[in-house]
């Protein structure tokens, strides 16, 4: 009988969820139940790609270099608080585009 995508994919969810409840390096679960490390991995990522971050988890966001580093008080014109203590400051020459897309991946943490 044929292994379909459907029980390839439920094989590999296993498995994933096993090497996360064992403790054991990725080399060392490998060894221990035949896979190639790279498999794992490549598994891993496909499937933390299709599962949304819950809560605790990071939004990826472009931050130019330029826009880095302290500001002067008289300069905030807005401060954002998140959920989880860290604050980001606008200041009066803080581009409003990319304010708008800090904001729309900060959503889970406002």
């Amino acid at each position: 009988m044929a292994t379909t995508s459907s029980d390839s994919k439920n094989s590999w969810t296993r498995l994933i969820a096993a090497y996360r409840s064992s403790g054991q390096s990725k080399v060392a679960f490998c060894q221990d139940h035949g896979l190639k490390v790279h498999q794992l991995s490549y598994h891993i990522k496909m499937q933390n790609r299709k599962t949304p971050a819950k809560g605790g988890g990071f939004a990826r966001v472009a931050v130019p270099l330029a826009d880095i580093g302290t500001t002067r008080p008289e300069k905030i014109m807005a401060k954002l608080s998140l959920k989880n203590g860290f604050t980001v400051d606008f200041t009066t020459d803080t581009d409003p585009a990319w304010a708008a897309r800090l904001i729309s991946q900060l959503g889970g943490f406002l």
